[in-house]
């Protein structure tokens, strides 16, 4: 969609390997379908939240941290994602 103060929030977007990891929150300003996520990459983490919104890393950190850390850790569907590092040394 474009025009207006509008614009197409796609434009230019290109489909990545690189794993990615989704937190939902339910105070976010706009809520866009969760399969949206699946266009942008290789999604292999993906999280909901009952509290927190567009500001989670302040808001609910131990949250956001906790994400992070069942996407990279070991076991993780992230884990070791960078060759030759486990995050860990």
């Amino acid at each position: 969609m474009t025009g207006g103060n509008s614009h197409d929030t796609a434009e230019g977007t290109k489909w990545t390997s690189v794993p990615l990891g989704v937190s939902y929150f339910p105070g976010e300003p706009v809520h866009l379908p969760k399969s949206w996520a699946h266009t942008l990459g290789k999604v292999v983490f993906q999280s909901e939240h009952d509290k927190g919104g567009h500001f989670a890393a302040f808001e609910v950190p131990e949250r956001l941290a906790g994400d992070m850390r069942k996407m990279y850790g070991k076991g993780g569907p992230a884990y070791g994602v960078v060759p030759g590092k486990n995050g860990y040394d």
